[in-house]
């Protein structure tokens, strides 16, 4: 997993270290990630803006984001994209039918 350090309000700060010493959650980390998927979950244009944004760039290891694994990223089939956006995302494997078993 990625380590992301952030800044917040005092406030959310405060609910956020609660949450995990009262047993809701395993600790903040586990918050943080429960809050942002069941936000992503809850926007998903917002979930589909970034996989565009992410869809031309390349990561560390020179890797471009690809179609199954924007499915994955988003819990989204691939009808929820644009077909031009599924295009972009099947060109950065060279493969036109990556997640045939997925789609709907």
């Amino acid at each position: 997993m990625t380590r992301i350090d952030a800044k917040l309000p005092s406030e959310l700060a405060a609910l956020l270290e609660a949450s995990g010493e009262c047993g809701l959650f395993r600790g903040k980390s586990d918050t943080a990630r429960t809050a942002l998927r069941t936000y992503f979950d809850h926007n998903p244009e917002v979930a589909i803006a970034a996989v565009r944004a992410l869809a031309s760039e390349k990561d560390a290891d020179g890797n471009t984001l690809t179609l199954g694994d924007a499915v994955r990223l988003t819990g989204h089939p691939p009808s929820a994209f644009s077909e031009e956006l599924q295009e972009v995302l099947r060109s950065n494997t060279g493969v036109n039918n990556e997640v045939d078993s997925n789609e709907t």
